[in-house]
């Protein structure tokens, strides 16, 4: 039990450290640099999937969790898609699968993902 709550801590810990890597900074690491006519905007931006095990609409872990994605697309330019399983556990692997194929980071919010994880 206590190994599994640690390996699902490191894995959290991965991919907010994966987000916190994502920002363009200047040399000395004090600001964004942002785009200009001598160099040219990145295309391919990193791409979040948000697997929920409810939904959004809550008011609380679920909508938290979609204002951070928000928050990193507004800072890190991120793109993000949003999975809800509305708490229906047939398409908790379903949704996962649908995830990891959209994107290079998977974000899973809820208990319910405790094995698949």
């Amino acid at each position: 039990m206590k190994k599994k709550f640690i390996i699902l801590l490191a894995v959290m810990l991965m991919v907010s450290g994966a987000l916190i890597g994502c920002k363009k900074t200047d040399d000395s690491g004090a600001k964004d640099v942002p785009a200009t006519n001598d160099t040219p905007a990145v295309d391919n931006a990193t791409k979040v999937g948000l697997v929920l095990a409810g939904g959004l609409g809550d008011r609380s872990f679920y909508d938290s969790s979609h204002e951070g994605v928000e928050q990193a697309k507004k800072d890190l330019g991120i793109e993000y898609k949003v999975y809800e399983c509305r708490n229906d556990a047939s398409l908790l692997n379903d949704q996962l699968v649908q995830a990891s194929q959209y994107a290079s980071i998977v974000a899973v919010v809820g208990h319910e993902f405790y094995d698949a994880v």
